[in-house]
């Protein structure tokens, strides 16, 4: 395991691969394994290898926020769908997930007029936890930024209903 983790380090993604592989085999209830090695899958451009490694972690663990996380990012442009309902399970277990909540109120935004507000809301709370974040928010989604801080502010509920 280490090695392969190493060669993820190193953005050796083939030795990554490789090894982690390996570790799979010798390990197959190793959730850990399986991400890393959908991350080497990924960062070499195969996300239906990646897909399927995540699979394999999440079903192990699923609460592994780091492989629901990137599982989201993956399916976003796939299945936006599938990919809201994974940002939103992202921060059901990580309430304070700024990159989640910017995700999740990106994809909101072109899913339609219907969820505009809604992702305004994801969109302030992403950065109010994460100042920096308000610059890769689009010119024209930052316009409805201060209406819903204010509306954060004003509210005790979660941001961003949850699905059951």
């Amino acid at each position: 395991m280490a090695a392969g983790l190493a060669a993820l380090r190193q953005h050796d993604y083939s030795a990554a691969e490789g090894l982690l592989s390996q570790v799979t085999k010798l390990e197959p209830r190793n959730f850990t394994a399986y991400y890393d090695l959908g991350v080497a899958y990924q960062a070499q451009g195969d996300n239906r290898a990646a897909l399927i490694a995540y699979a394999k972690a999440q079903a192990i663990n699923g609460q592994f926020v780091p492989v629901i996380y990137n599982r989201a990012v993956l399916y976003s442009k796939a299945d936006p769908q599938l990919a809201l309902f994974l940002y939103h399970r992202v921060i059901s277990l990580q309430h304070d997930s700024p990159t989640a909540f910017l995700n999740l109120g990106l994809l909101e935004a072109v899913q339609g007029p219907h969820l505009r507000k809604q992702a305004e809301l994801d969109l302030a709370r992403a950065v109010q936890l994460d100042p920096s974040l308000g610059s890769r928010i689009p010119a024209p989604l930052r316009a409805g930024l201060a209406a819903a801080r204010r509306k954060l502010a004003n509210s005790t509920a979660s941001p961003s209903p949850r699905p059951s």
